[in-house]
């Protein structure tokens, strides 16, 4: 994480990339987030933010690339969680050489050797719109009030995961593979005012993974 001026008004505040893909987080002298860019060899987004309005656009670029698994995608999720995870808990879990079938109820198995110990992971997509339109057109649009775009989808994605018996829901931690505009104003807003909600799901853990730092948080508890 690093800040660098870049006018009087906008400072780019965070960012996270690889080889190929560069994400850029925006925000004003207040730290309101003003603007998420994110480009890579096979896709570009940009959301810009006035006041509470957000518009969003994301294009699908041509690509010689085969897009991830399910399982794949999943994976590279739990990766970008462990580092915090870890971090937060003086922990040492990583992502085990043997997973779960495709049809169990754990997406990914994860394990501590130091505690000799396995936790279990469940990763969903925290907004279904954008990726069913991009299966389309390879090309997304919307504008709205930012908040509750990311609150309703956030909430409808959780409990689409309320599926399972409560008993498995209790061992288990729900990682949110995050969409690209939600801002971490608005993770933290939806901490406040679902609190109770979260609490009632029985999951252990709900986690929302976005692409960088300041919104790979911890929903609940």
């Amino acid at each position: 994480m690093f800040t660098k001026k870049i006018d009087k008004e906008i400072s780019i505040f965070d960012t996270a990339g690889t080889t190929d893909s560069l994400t850029i987080l925006a925000k004003d002298q207040k730290g309101t987030t003003k603007g998420i860019r994110d480009v890579s060899d096979q896709r570009e987004y940009a959301a810009n933010f006035t006041d509470d309005i957000v518009q969003e656009k994301y294009s699908v670029k041509q690509s010689q690339k085969k897009p991830n698994s399910k399982r794949e995608q999943e994976i590279i999720v739990a990766n970008r969680f462990l580092p915090v995870f870890n971090g937060q808990n003086k922990s040492q879990f990583v992502v085990t050489l043997n997973q779960p079938p495709t049809d169990s109820h754990i997406d990914v198995l994860i394990f501590d050797k130091n505690i000799r110990k396995n936790l279990y992971l469940q990763v969903r997509v925290s907004d279904d719109e954008p990726w069913r339109e991009l299966k389309k057109k390879k090309f997304f649009e919307r504008s709205g009030i930012g908040f509750v775009l990311h609150h309703n989808a956030i909430k409808r994605a959780i409990e689409s995961k309320l599926k399972y018996p409560i008993q498995l829901r209790r061992e288990i931690l729900l990682l949110l593979d995050g969409w690209l505009g939600v801002r971490p104003e608005d993770l933290e807003q939806f901490k406040d005012s679902e609190k109770k909600f979260m609490e009632n799901t029985g999951y252990k853990e709900i986690w929302f993974i976005g692409g960088l730092s300041e919104t790979i948080v911890k929903l609940y508890p």
